[in-house]
């Protein structure tokens, strides 16, 4: 039995060393603020870099059944301002059109198409539909529909129920929604539509910036209500709202202001050295993982002997 119980301490020992250099190397793939020097070591990476504020890249495909000139995110982009930053979302391509979000596609269309990869961008990819999906590795967001798609498609009573759940103190919408809805002109159309785009999109970067569950309770939730926790990341926000929580039960710019995950930038001509570095960690332990498996295979088949 004691020789069972040293196996299983030597097998956690070693295990919990290698997990420590799988870390150690991702920590690496998580780049710095584009700072002044960065920029100017990387001008043509970098357009329209403001001074005195924390840069934020973002290179943005759309979907073939996306109009790209729905694609505007001024409301966003001056939340950042009024909260120091810059964000700066640079278009990227026309891709294949999205079906139902999923992290196994984004990735897919990461791989394909994104072209700043390891050069301090976030990637971004939007479609039509109505869900979305955010991570560090990059987000996918909905609800960038063209005129003609918006001329055609109006929505029965239940359809509306299910695509407008989430009113934050207003609650579900009611039927005298749904008759202000169907009394809607097309530029009223247009425009709601571009609302939520913009808002689930500020919603998908939220998770690319950190702000994912275990941060707070109330991120992806409905537990906490609007009113202590007026913010995007919310699940009771509602779908024209724009931003982050920068009071309440919990400050999301605070948070981001300490602990914002900037996007990986190993391939910036100043920061090569995080590439042979990350590299060099992660074939060691990779190379330890292998190592252990024997050192583990031969313990424990000397103790079967035994």
């Amino acid at each position: 039995m004691k020789k069972y119980i040293l196996f299983s301490i030597v097998a956690i020992l070693l295990l919990l060393i290698v997990n420590t250099g799988l870390s150690f190397a991702y920590q690496f793939t998580q780049g710095d603020e584009v700072t002044k020097e960065v920029y100017e070591e990387n001008q043509d990476i970098f357009p329209t870099y403001t001074p005195n504020k924390t840069n934020i890249y973002i290179e943005l495909d759309w979907s073939e059944n996306c109009d790209k000139h729905h694609l505007n995110f001024d409301r966003l982009e001056q939340e950042f301002e009024n909260h120091g930053y810059a964000l700066h979302i640079i278009e990227g391509r026309e891709v294949p059109e999205i079906e139902i979000p999923t992290l196994p596609r984004l990735l897919n269309y990461k791989n394909q198409y994104f072209s700043r990869e390891g050069k301090g961008y976030y990637y971004a990819v939007i479609g039509d539909g109505s869900t979305g999906v955010g991570t560090q590795l990059g987000l996918m967001s909905g609800h960038c529909i063209s005129e003609e798609d918006i001329k055609q498609d109006i929505m029965t009573e239940e359809e509306f129920q299910e695509v407008t759940p989430y009113q934050g103190p207003q609650g579900r919408m009611t039927s005298d929604d749904y008759e202000e809805y169907r009394d809607y002109t097309i530029e009223d159309r247009i425009n709601r539509s571009h609302l939520r785009m913009e808002s689930q999109f500020s919603h998908e970067l939220g998770h690319s910036m950190g702000l994912m569950r275990p941060v707070y309770e109330g991120i992806d939730s409905e537990h906490i209500s609007f009113e202590d926790y007026p913010s995007s990341m919310n699940y009771n926000y509602n779908q024209s709202y724009i931003g982050y929580s920068d009071g309440g039960e919990f400050n999301d710019w605070k948070w981001l202001e300490q602990n914002l995950k900037h996007p990986p930038d190993h391939n910036l001509g100043a920061s090569q050295f995080k590439t042979v570095l990350f590299l060099t960690v992660y074939a060691a332990s990779l190379g330890s993982m292998l190592l252990i498996y024997e050192i583990l295979r031969r313990i424990y088949l000397n103790l079967a002997d035994n």
